[in-house]
């Protein structure tokens, strides 16, 4: 597809966008700065040999560490979705909708603007590969969201994987992480008449473990059990692509003008899945050299500290960087270097740019706070299978986990409990020093509870994604089941699905807006085991019923849809009651003008 076409058609999120004028300072394009974010997927502080581990080899990252800038202090959010919305927007995850990584609370929202919109109308190429997790439907889509290519990768299939190019599905060979490298270098090399963005996000090494032959006997030969040998290939094969990726900025002869930055999205996991479940606490530890304290989803150190690197030849000097950062900074720091003003309009920014720090100037760094917050609130009923999406007045702020950190010192309020750590003389927080300065801990008290205060009071914090109808180059028509707003009856929901339909009158709803009003094909994708049921799916006045059964996609008729925002309800009107539920698991539901139901493009 023509570049001329993306730049002409930004899409749903990106109406009315206006960028200020480019610094004069790169009146030339070509003098600006390329960027290539290299993005891992639970891949820890430790998880580096440079870091201290003794068992992991990671030549390339270690080299990558030594010849740029390395922060010691960098921080991401405890989860994956979360991470990415920070990375996006240069804003706290809670402010754009996303606040969890399934059930439709890892869809940013549409309204919020990304690097990449800036970037790509500033000039930039914009490209980006691997892992997206921000929103499934098209109006979601990176391609949508500012990247002129993209491939999105099937989550999570290290190997022979489906990708998504610019919403064309592809069914690659070979192993993911090498075949995301090869896109990133043919795209660098593709765009290098103009400035470019290259964000490759490894879906690595998130479980399932999953690696070469050749990475696992290389540490199963030092005596490492296979799960962690594995995981440790993993990334011994993310070190090898990272070197394949410095070595082509040299033979392009675009290392003097790309910053590279390495980083990853939390902590590391102590589960390998499918294969051997979790594994061993000895094992985990050798992820976690400097014993710091938790692992991915805590807000502990070693949930949300994570390896930081920047590199830009002939540019930064080889430093360590002690102070205090956070992804939403990396935000404003690109469009500080690609010399673009923060558009006019834009929703406030959390983070400040680091360009001062990548430079050398770190002792007129003012302290400041970063706040971090466990994704998923907790509010009374949360466990009970109805209670999908909170009233923002059940969510009260001493039942929280949340955290806040100056450059000394962190506090960690988890419940009602809240503990004060001096975090370089106690980075394993061990020691609450709540006695020992108790008006430090009153400030950052208050501040923590004034930022929540804030958060609960925005209108785009813990809501559910409303799905556009009708959206344009929308050929699948699909809303995800798991963006499920209310439930009724035995409804349970899950992380890719809605579970447990069993009675007459067990429901759903889902939030939508029907762009283009008219009649709609509705079809609904299930897995089914009671087919002697009757099912209703109702968007206000207008409804639609069918029998259910068993084998593709369950077509109802059609249900003719007034322009705006609406409920969609989906109910169980007649059950003769059996052994199984009527659904095993509800996918999602089809609006379609066009005859047929395309399979539908789930997990990416």
């Amino acid at each position: 597809m023509q570049r001329r076409q993306f730049l002409k058609t930004i899409g749903y999120a990106t109406a009315g966008l206006q960028l200020s004028l480019i610094s004069p300072v790169y009146s030339n394009p070509k003098k600006r700065p390329n960027f290539l974010f290299i993005f891992t997927d639970d891949q820890g502080y430790g998880d580096m040999s440079a870091h201290g581990n003794q068992y992991l080899e990671t030549p390339n990252l270690d080299q990558l560490a030594g010849e740029g800038v390395e922060f010691t202090q960098f921080h991401a959010s405890p989860l994956c979705a979360p991470s990415r919305a920070c990375l996006l927007t240069g804003r706290q995850f809670l402010r754009t909708g996303v606040w969890g990584v399934h059930r439709g609370h890892d869809y940013l929202n549409l309204d919020e603007t990304t690097f990449a919109q800036v970037l790509r109308k500033a000039g930039y190429a914009t490209g980006m590969m691997g892992k997206w997790h921000s929103g499934k439907p098209e109006a979601w889509r990176p391609w949508k969201r500012g990247f002129d290519e993209s491939w999105i990768a099937h989550l999570y299939r290290h190997m022979e994987c489906n990708v998504l190019h610019n919403g064309t599905k592809e069914k690659w060979q070979g192993w993911t992480t090498d075949l995301l490298t090869d896109k990133a270098i043919e795209f660098m090399e593709a765009k290098n008449d103009q400035p470019f963005f290259c964000y490759l996000a490894f879906l690595a090494p998130h479980a399932p473990w999953f690696v070469p032959p050749s990475y696992l006997k290389k540490y199963t030969d030092k005596g490492l059990n296979d799960p962690i040998a594995t995981c440790f290939g993993m990334i011994d094969q993310i070190d090898h692509n990272v070197g394949r990726l410095m070595n082509a900025l040299d033979q392009l002869g675009l290392a003097d003008n790309t910053i590279v930055i390495f980083t990853s999205d939390n902590g590391p996991i102590n589960e390998a899945e499918r294969e051997w479940g979790k594994i061993n606490e000895e094992d985990f530890q050798k992820r976690n050299p400097r014993g710091l304290r938790g692992r991915k989803g805590d807000i502990w150190e070693n949930g949300t500290r994570v390896p930081c690197i920047v590199r830009w030849k002939d540019h930064y000097k080889p430093a360590k960087v002690d102070r205090v950062a956070h992804l939403v900074d990396m935000y404003p720091t690109f469009l500080d270097l690609a010399g673009v003003s923060v558009p006019a309009g834009n929703k406030p920014l959390d983070g400040k740019s680091l360009r001062p720090l990548w430079e050398g100037n770190v002792k007129d760094w003012p302290d400041r706070l970063v706040f971090n917050s466990k994704d998923e609130p907790y509010w009374p009923g949360k466990f009970n299978r109805n209670s999908i999406l909170p009233d923002k007045s059940a969510i009260k702020y001493e039942n929280q986990v949340l955290t806040v950190r100056n450059q000394q010192f962190k506090l960690v309020k988890n419940g009602d409990t809240e503990l004060l750590f001096d975090i370089p003389n106690d980075p394993q927080e061990k020691n609450d020093v709540s006695e020992k300065h108790p008006q430090i801990k009153a400030r950052l008290s208050q501040a923590l509870k004034d930022w929540y205060a804030e958060i609960l009071t925005s209108e785009d914090s813990y809501n559910q994604p409303r799905f556009p109808v009708g959206y344009p180059g929308d050929s699948e028509g699909y809303l995800y089941a798991c963006a499920v707003t209310a439930a009724k009856g035995n409804v349970q929901g899950g992380s890719h699905s809605t579970t447990n339909w069993q009675d007459s009158g067990d429901a759903q709803t889902l939030l939508i807006d029907v762009l283009n009003p008219g009649p709609y094909r509705v079809g609904l994708d299930a897995r089914v085991m009671n087919t002697d049921a009757v099912v209703e799916v109702s968007v206000d006045k207008a409804a639609v019923q069918g029998k259910v059964k068993p084998d593709g996609p369950i077509y109802l008729g059609t249900i003719n849809l007034e322009k705006g925002p609406a409920d969609l309800n989906i109910r169980l009107v007649q059950v003769t009651p059996g052994y199984h539920p009527v659904f095993q698991e509800l996918r999602g539901i089809w609006l379609r003008k066009e005859e047929g139901f395309p399979e539908p493009a789930l997990n990416f």
